[in-house]
Formats: C-alpha cells, sequence, structure tokens
C-alpha cells in the first residue's frame, strides 16, 4: 500500500472482491471510494477466505515512511493462527416420519456461536440453516436460527457459509432415522426428496430437479450396492447449493495482427478463470486459444463488480463473455457490411 502526491491510496492486496474490499477499506478509513485504487494481484488458494478487508484495514492504520509506503505481511504460521475460524453451530433436530419411511414433519432449531463483534459473516450473518431441512419433502416444517456473540475470537467461513454445518447435522440424522426404521439410507432419501413442482421443507422451489438421478448416479459410480471388505465403511449424504449471482463484465478489443485482448476486472484465484473465459472467446470467434490475451482491470475501470465469490465466476463470468463475443461478431458483419456495400443480412 503507497500514498501518492495527490493523497490517493494504492493498495496491492490478496482479494477476490476488491470492490468491495475498497468499500469497506474507505468506510474503515474515512476516505472516499474514488481515493483508493485497487492493483490486480494473483491471489493463489482461496477457499473462501480472501473476501474482507481486515488485512488493508490494519495496513492503513500503521505508521507512514517518508516515501508514503506500507505493507503488511505474514508468514504461513502466522497466517494459520490468525486466519478465521468457522462459526460452531448446535444443530437440534426433531424429525415426524411414517412408518413407511414418509417425512411428515421436521424441527430445526440452528445455534451460531457467533464470536466477538459481526465478524466476516455476510450482511451480519450467516446462512445454512435452511440447510438443516435439505431438499426433502416435508408438509410440515419450523426452522428457528439463533446467534450469540461469545468472548472468543471473531469466526469467518472458508466456503458456503454456516451451510457445511447444517448439511453434516441433517444427513447425520437422516442416516439415524433411517437406521430406526431399518431401512436403507439410500432408499430412504430417494423416497422423501422433492421433484419438480414440489417444495423442500424450508418452502423454498427449485427447477428442473435432478436430485433422484444424481444421487442414483452417484450411487452406482461408488459400488454402493456391491459388497464391502472387512473394516471399510460406506455413507451416503446429499444436499443443495446454488451459485452465486452478481454483476460481471468483460470486454474485447480486435488487434491489427489478428489477435484479441480479453478485458475483466476480477482477480482470479487460482481456478483457472482467466483460461475459461479465453476458451469460450476463442470457440466463439474462432481465434486460437493461443492468441488470446488477458488484460486485468484495476478498479478505476468500473463503478462495482461483484468479483468471482460465491462460485459465481465461471456461471456469470463466461456468460458475460459470450455476450461480449456475439457483440464483436456482430460489429465485424456491420462493418464488413458497410465496406463492401452489402446489406448485413441476406
Amino acid at each position: 500500500m503507497n500514498i501518492d502526491d495527490g493523497g490517493r491510496v494504492h493498495v496491492w492486496v490478496c482479494s477476490k472482491v476488491p470492490y468491495n474490499t475498497r468499500e469497506s477499506l474507505a468506510t474503515a478509513a474515512g476516505l472516499s471510494e474514488e481515493q483508493i485504487l485497487f492493483h490486480h494481484v494473483y491471489i493463489g488458494g482461496d477457499f473462501g477466505g480472501k473476501g474482507n478487508a481486515r488485512n488493508t484495514r490494519s495496513a492503513i492504520s500503521l505508521p507512514r515512511p517518508p516515501a508514503g509506503r506500507c505493507g503488511w505481511y505474514r508468514d504461513y504460521t502466522e497466517e494459520l493462527f490468525r486466519g478465521q475460524s468457522e462459526h460452531s453451530v448446535v444443530v437440534r433436530l426433531k424429525t415426524g416420519v411414517k412408518r413407511d419411511a414418509t417425512l411428515t414433519a421436521h424441527q430445526v432449531h440452528y445455534l451460531v456461536n457467533s464470536g466477538a463483534y459481526a465478524a466476516f459473516k455476510p450482511a451480519g450473518i450467516i446462512g445454512g440453516y435452511n440447510q438443516a431441512a435439505g431438499p426433502y419433502r416435508v408438509p410440515n416444517c419450523r426452522i428457528e436460527s439463533t446467534f450469540v456473540y461469545t468472548n472468543s475470537i471473531p469466526c469467518g467461513f472458508m466456503r458456503a457459509p454456516g451451510e457445511p454445518q447444517a448439511v453434516f447435522a441433517l444427513e447425520s440424522h437422516i442416516d439415524e432415522i433411517a437406521r430406526q426404521l431399518s431401512i436403507d439410507p439410500l432408499e430412504f432419501r430417494l423416497k422423501n426428496l422433492i421433484v419438480d413442482g414440489e417444495d423442500t421443507a424450508s418452502g423454498e422451489r427449485f427447477e428442473h430437479v435432478r436430485v433422484h438421478e444424481t444421487l442414483r448416479a452417484v450411487a452406482e459410480a461408488a459400488g454402493y450396492h456391491q459388497p464391502k471388505p472387512p473394516f471399510v465403511g460406506r455413507g451416503i449424504a446429499i444436499g443443495d447449493r446454488p451459485a452465486g449471482g452478481g454483476e460481471a463484465t468483460a470486454a474485447i478489443t480486435l488487434k491489427s495482427d489478428g489477435s484479441v485482448i480479453l478485458g475483466t476486472p476480477i482477480f482470479d484465484q487460482g481456478t483457472g478463470t482467466y483460461t475459461t473465459l479465453c476458451q469460450v472467446v476463442a470457440e466463439e470467434l474462432q481465434v486460437p486459444l493461443e492468441r488470446i490475451q488477458v488484460e486485468i482491470w484495476d478498479t478505476d475501470a468500473l463503478p462495482f463488480d461483484s468479483g468471482v465469490a460465491g462460485s459465481r465466476a465461471t456461471r456469470i463470468n463466461t456468460i458475460v463473455a459470450y455476450e461480449a463475443a456475439q457483440e464483436t461478431k456482430r460489429e465485424l458483419f456491420r462493418l464488413a457490411a458497410r465496406a463492401l456495400g452489402w446489406p448485413e443480412t441476406c
């Protein structure tokens, strides 16, 4: 981090959501967002942990040397000790089941140890409590979620805030129910999972539900019904999680030598997103992949971008890359038609 002669703060930090981090830093430092510029840095491993502004807030509070530059570095041991831990959760479940294994009622109490402060929970809370009801057909369901501040370290999350805790509790509970009824856990799940047009226990409705086909395919691939070797356990579980939405932008520039520049505001966290975007553009423009260059924008390029959190990069950013490629082709047709004096369509 450094401050230039005009008083503008330049930041280099591993953040998968630079625009959100810039907003948090501006609020903490009492600056406007326009006074802060985030430059691209390759993030490396992320797993949900590099989506907050705690390091930048710490760095900007350090005394300034004459050059106006300062840095905050941690070694691997410090990263592990100071890194955020997930929220501990107590999940209490009570379920009503008929003798034919049909679920009739389900009650959830989801008690979250929030640690000190609101910490790094999206919007001050974490979700996940609905996952303690699962993708099951239950006509009667009650879910209570309680967040408790405690005198412990601020907690955070690594992927799907609050959801792994709920899914683990529910699927363990489902196994216990199946065991009490002497029903195979796979068959119990298949009997109670939702189909198209039905609501989940928490009141959600999904489209194009393929949960039965998915579970059967997993069981087949895993050899679920095959004999087990001695001292080998076997289990099965299922959960649902939608990919995140968001705001994304891409731009394509054609160079005179026939190569292509793909502009994007996202800071890739090592999952190959840049390669995926280039593959989409290469296929649509019929250009060799090696002829496409990625240009990564700093935060001055756009008012906002959602970043790559929430499993949205491949789902959302490839859509805008595809749309940019389509607009590029349309513009090429317009230019060719104008140059040749032909109609754009025939």
